[in-house]
């Protein structure tokens, strides 16, 4: 906590100092992310339409579908029945004058015979015959007399248009005139004069269930799903909008052509499908509002996420802003410091006491030199240690390394007491150690090796070098390994950039090497005494 509010302190003091550079800063880090971000929000949003408009026309196919099986299972009955032998020659043909009531009842046990044999096909819901009073006895269930249908308009309907493959709203004849199902029609002609309409046949679908197939294509709120034939005239609607919408070609005319219509001053989506084999079509209206509040949800989350990437591109400018008008120190500590090692030599504190309550040696004495090693890398913020700190800190670590790979690595410091109060920047050393003991020594076959460092000043220089016995370098990987070109695990790059970008680049690091033959490094600093610089 204390480390964070020390941060925004000097941040505050940066921004308050320097207004017009952050103000910069902030405009090159956000134009180009609000340009994005507009840009995909609005890719996004029309994506999310043409997917829910994709949805919503395969939902309308699927309902189509299942409406085009039912009427072709309805038109197959109807066939059956019509040409049937029972209702051809026995009902049909019987003599006007007849008067032999056993052999009507006989003719009406055939025919409810012959309906039974339909009664598998769960959708249907029921046959019915319309026939002349001296053919059948009506049951005012399957068996009607044809005076009945003088008076209902579908009737009328059909016999204007008696060629339309369509459905038609029709009632149970019970006394309510409330449709009670959608039913497929087929004329009763007279086998002796095939001219003469003598009766009427009706395959029956239960209102409900076609309204419940209707429904399925209603998947967005305020939707209106019409059943319609080639003329215009509305079969079944569901929804709000009044039906002589579809009074006429002219509106189907529109949908086969457009998407989007206007109805008074509300916009829709139509969506229209053609019913397999018939001369009907499935329409669907959607608001566009619907379509737009559908996709709201999504697009809340969205912006949602953009908040979330504002502040933290916020936060990165900020940071970014502080490192770049701070000074060049700082920027050095950017490079210097990939984790803040406060909380884990707290942590390392802790442990070691339990350790030693616990009187065991073997676990708090790495741990006390696991923590003196990271006290040293705190360095109390400082860019800069002392020579002699600097080589304590490399003691540790290699006390530590050795501890872990099973005492294989041997090393030898020799730091002459004329320089240990030398000055260098801080972090450099160890990250070349680091490399001769995970990519010299650790990958011979034995895993074996010694690593000697040693420091000496030249003039007005001061020149390190760590030498290992490892397994070397070919000439390629000793190039490249300071400039990062695709050489994974060194690291050697961020000490040279760091040591140069500070010094100057006459100073840094050089290596020599040879495969099989180990590696020499050489630091060059320039010499200074209890001084920064």
């Amino acid at each position: 906590m204390n480390a964070l509010r020390n941060w925004l302190h000097k941040l505050h003091e940066l921004l308050h100092a320097n207004t017009k550079q952050f103000i910069r800063y902030l405009l090159l880090a956000f134009l180009p992310f609000i340009t994005v971000s507009v840009m995909m929000n609005i890719r996004f949003l029309r994506a999310q339409r043409e997917h829910t408009i994709s949805i919503l026309q395969d939902v309308a196919l699927q309902a189509g579908n299942q409406m085009g099986f039912l009427y072709n299972i309805s038109a197959s009955i109807a066939q059956h029945v019509s040409n049937s032998l029972i209702l051809q020659d026995d009902v049909l043909l019987t003599p006007s004058d007849s008067e032999d009531f056993q052999q009507i009842n006989r003719n009406i046990l055939k025919l409810n015979s012959l309906v039974n044999t339909y009664q598998f096909f769960e959708e249907i819901s029921s046959i019915r015959f319309f026939l002349p009073e001296n053919l059948i006895i009506s049951d005012e269930k399957m068996l009607h007399y044809i005076s009945v249908l003088q008076d209902r308009e579908w009737y009328q309907a059909y016999l204007s248009q008696p060629l339309l493959h369509r459905w038609y709203l029709t009632d149970d004849f019970s006394g309510d005139d409330e449709p009670s199902y959608v039913s497929l029609v087929s004329s009763v002609r007279n086998p002796n004069d095939y001219l003469q309409h003598i009766g009427m046949l009706s395959v029956d679908i239960s209102l409900n269930y076609m309204a419940d197939i209707l429904h399925t294509g209603m998947i967005l709120e305020q939707t209106d799903g019409f059943l319609v034939d080639c003329l215009g005239q509305v079969i079944l609607h569901e929804g709000s909008l009044p039906e002589d919408l579809f009074q006429g070609t002219l509106a189907l005319s529109s949908l086969e052509t457009a998407q989007s219509l206007s109805i008074g001053t509300t916009a829709y989506f139509g969506c229209m499908k053609a019913i397999a084999d018939t001369d009907m079509y499935l329409v669907y209206l959607v608001p566009e509002s619907s379509i737009t509040h559908n996709n709201l949800l999504n697009y809340s989350w969205q912006f949602l996420l953009m908040l979330v990437e504002i502040v933290i591109v916020m936060l990165l400018t900020a940071t970014l802003a502080f490192a770049a008008i701070s000074s060049r120190n700082n920027r050095l500590q950017l490079l210097n410091q990939q984790i803040n090692p406060h909380f884990l030599y707290n942590a390392l504190d802790m442990i070691n006491w339990k350790a030693i309550n616990s009187k065991m040696p073997e676990i708090y004495q790495p741990i006390q030199k696991l923590s003196r090693f990271y006290k040293l890398t705190l360095n109390h913020g400082l860019d800069f240690i002392t020579l002699r700190e600097e080589f304590d800190q490399l003691r540790l670590y290699l006390e530590l390394q050795d501890s872990r790979f099973g005492h294989r690595i041997r090393y030898t410091l020799q730091l002459p007491e004329e320089l240990s109060d030398c000055v260098v920047l801080h972090m450099i050393l160890q990250p070349v150690v680091e490399n001769a003991i995970l990519h010299g020594i650790l990958e011979q076959e034995d895993r074996k090796g010694h690593i000697q460092i040693t420091a000496e000043a030249r003039s007005d220089q001061l020149l390190i070098t760590i030498n290992d016995d490892g397994i070397g370098m070919d000439e390629a990987k000793r190039r490249s390994i300071l400039h990062g070109n695709g050489v994974k695990g060194y690291g050697l790059k961020n000490v040279q950039e760091r040591i140069q970008l500070f010094y100057g680049r006459r100073y840094g690091l050089t290596v020599e090497s040879q495969a099989g033959k180990g590696t020499h490094v050489s630091v060059l600093f320039p010499l200074r005494r209890n001084s920064a610089g």
